[in-house]
């Protein structure tokens, strides 16, 4: 990939790092430079990608938190429709994998809350169908005693606080099934 291309990405990258208002904005200016540059799939981004963190680690402009909003800047890239087809076969694959696992597990949405998948252990385990699942408000799965720390550990969005190996501290929490019955679950 020329090094300019790499500049333009980077330049790109930390103007989103500067604001962090307008995700979308900026991910629109960087589409030119991506097609100029032939970037054809999400493997191709992401090489570009790791160039300009280089480029911006070596200038000494990447900071812990900047990493963080640079994974979110790529995140968004991604999820542009020229990645649409090989986001759908990996997401088609993983949750393939994860419905055959015998371990609950599920995904929410760090922004809102909303559960966003759950494998069959999970729906089990709650005694939910996947379509009153998906959608549900994470903050509303605790025990009535539990429910206040709950709503307040999501409310603080542990995800975005993630230690560096990519995990939140492990914490166990006091759940309850559809039906009202107990469930201790370890985060």
């Amino acid at each position: 990939m020329p090094l300019a291309y790499a500049d333009a990405y980077a330049n790109a990258l930390k103007g989103y790092l500067s604001n962090r208002t307008d995700l979308q904005a900026v991910s629109a200016s960087v589409a030119p430079v991506l097609t100029e540059a032939g970037v054809q799939n999400a493997a191709q981004l992401a090489a570009l990608h790791h160039e300009a963190l280089a480029a911006l680690f070596k200038a000494g402009e990447l900071t812990p938190d900047a990493l963080a909003g640079a994974g979110d800047f790529l995140a968004a890239l991604q999820l542009d429709q020229r990645w649409a087809p090989e986001q759908a076969a990996r997401l088609q694959t993983w949750r393939a994998l994860l419905d055959q696992l015998p371990i609950p597990i599920w995904l929410l949405d760090a922004e809102s809350s909303a559960i966003c998948y759950g494998n069959q252990a999970a729906l089990q385990l709650y005694g939910y169908a996947a379509d009153e699942w998906i959608g549900l408000d994470a903050r509303k799965l605790a025990a009535d005693d539990a429910l206040e720390a709950w709503q307040a550990y999501l409310a603080d969005r542990p995800c975005r606080r993630a230690e560096p190996m990519g995990f939140t501290k492990p914490m166990v929490w006091r759940h309850q099934a559809k039906d009202g019955a107990p469930i201790v679950v370890h985060l």
